[in-house]
Order: C-alpha cells, then structure tokens, then sequence
C-alpha cells in the first residue's frame, strides 16, 4: 500500500526581518499569529517507509487593503489549498498511491 500524505508546519523565527518567505502566520496549535515560515510537507509511505518527497513554502508576495480598516497587509499569491491540490495532481503523473491524507 503506498499513502500519500501532507502536513503543514510553522518554523517560528520571531527574530528575522520580515520578507515574503519569513513573515506573520496563523498557528492552528497556538490560535494566534506567529513570524516564521509556513512549509507544506508532501510523504511518500511504502510499506510502512517513509519518503519526504517534496516541500513548498508558502510565500506571501501581494499586498492588500483591508476595506474596513484600512490597513495594509501581506497575502499569498496561491492558497496552501491550492498548492496541496497542484502537488497532488503532481504526484498522480509520477507515481500510484492508494490513499491521501492530511490533516484539516
């Protein structure tokens, strides 16, 4: 049986300067924003091995206007959704697998 699975994760970097790879991240765990760099984690499982195969990192590179605020803040060019959906239709090209995964 070969799974595919997929995790996203935070390195926190609280100390960095902001750039569009190391900058304000909403933390599921923690319910709050943390600076660091948001990665998602594709693993390749076959026969109970596993296989880090591949890694995105998500960027935000546009900036946008709250209309009620008026404040400025950083967002992604692709949602992390979309960059699951385009790994996995990747990974449909090069190899089987039986199952997905990720978590919500």
């Amino acid at each position: 049986m070969v799974v595919l699975s997929f995790d996203d994760s935070i390195e926190e970097k609280p100390y960095t300067d902001s750039s569009e790879l190391a900058c304000r991240h909403y933390d599921h765990v923690l319910k709050c924003s943390v600076k660091g760099i948001n990665l998602l984690t594709a693993l390749v499982e076959v026969n109970r091995m596993p296989l880090r195969c591949a890694v995105e990192f998500v960027k935000k590179n546009l900036w946008v206007t709250n209309e009620k605020s008026g404040k400025q803040k950083c967002k992604g060019s692709k949602t992390k959704n979309e960059m699951f959906r385009e790994m996995v239709k990747y990974f449909a090209y090069k190899c089987r697998f039986d199952y997905v995964l990720a978590d919500s």
